[in-house]
């Protein structure tokens, strides 16, 4: 749990996403004492890793587990590989080399990447929405006018 806990404060640590998805597999591998670990997007079918020269995770088998939703932990390889999830999209995979980890760090795991990759530009423009209807309190229906 504390790991868990540790490891989405480093996810907080930033807005930018490009930097954020550069860091998670390093992050990844700090936490949870991994020897390698590797994030697949499905939108832009990109992957992002601790080295790109590790061959740990076939684009293949992340995109299977994006398409399947379901966490697989390969014992004699060493890996694990979880989905990443946005609500109850499927937004992409992470795959992780070393120790096992259990099924519900895995989900969470996959849960917390997911949000902090795919939540800030919603959250971005609500935010600029509620600045705006601050500035501009006369554009409101009378009724709706505080005081």
């Amino acid at each position: 749990m504390e790991r868990l806990y540790a490891f989405s404060q480093r996810l907080l640590a930033t807005d930018n996403v490009a930097e954020l998805l550069n860091a998670i597999p390093a992050y990844v591998c700090d936490g949870f004492g991994a020897k390698a670990a590797a994030i697949y997007l499905l939108s832009s079918q990109q992957v992002y890793r601790t080295d790109p020269k590790e061959t740990w995770f076939p684009l293949h088998d992340l995109q299977m587990v994006s398409s399947r939703g379901e966490p697989v932990i390969d014992p004699k390889r060493g890996i694990s590989l979880t989905p990443l999830h946005l609500g109850t999209r499927t937004t992409g995979a992470v795959g992780i080399a070393g120790p096992a980890l259990s099924r519900a760090t895995l989900e969470a795991l996959g849960s917390m990447i997911g949000i902090a990759i795919g939540a800030p530009e919603p959250w971005k423009t609500f935010s600029d929405r509620s600045r705006a209807s601050k500035r501009e309190p006369a554009r409101r229906p009378a009724r709706f006018r505080h005081p």
